[in-house]
C-alpha cells in the first residue's frame, strides 16, 4: 500500500471520469492504458467502490460537455 496522504487520492477522483474524454479526443496522442497503467488500474478499483461511482459523473456525459465546450469556445 502506498503511503500517500488520503487527500492525494481524493484530489485525483475528479479526473477519473475525464479519462474517456482524454482518449477520445486524442489529446497529445495520449493513450492512458499504455502510458499510465497504474493510474488506469487505480481508476478501475475506485470505480468498483459504490460510494465513489455514485459521486462521479458519467464519463459519456463528461465527454458530451467537453464537446459542447469545444464547439462553443473552439481550440484557442
Amino acid at each position: 500500500m502506498n503511503h500517500r496522504p488520503w487527500y492525494a487520492y481524493h484530489a485525483q477522483y475528479g479526473f477519473i471520469r475525464w479519462f474517456l474524454t482524454y482518449e477520445r479526443e486524442k489529446l497529445a496522442g495520449l493513450v492512458l492504458a499504455e502510458n499510465c497503467p497504474k493510474m488506469v488500474a487505480w481508476a478501475g478499483r475506485c470505480q468498483e467502490r459504490g460510494s465513489v461511482a455514485k459521486a462521479l459523473a458519467d464519463p459519456d456525459k463528461v465527454f458530451q460537455v467537453a464537446q459542447f465546450l469545444r464547439s462553443k469556445f473552439g481550440d484557442k
